[in-house]
């Protein structure tokens, strides 16, 4: 995976900056997604959450099969 990434790198980019701005947006994307989990796990007894997590598996088995 890290692999993918690092061959997406623009040629005219700095390899140092490029890896540290995504560090940063990958910690950004779990805390939000933390902080999401955390606000929903609570509404409707954790359905909710559930709920979400299953439309994600689906949308996920979609993509895998189309």
């Amino acid at each position: 995976h890290g692999y993918a990434h690092g061959a997406e790198l623009p040629n005219a980019a700095d390899p140092a900056d490029y890896a540290i701005g995504f560090v940063i947006a990958t910690g950004l994307i779990h805390l939000l997604g933390i902080g999401v989990g955390l606000v929903l796990g609570k509404s409707f007894g954790g359905r909710l959450s559930q709920g979400l997590g299953g439309l994600i598996a689906v949308g996920g088995v979609y993509f895998l099969v189309a």
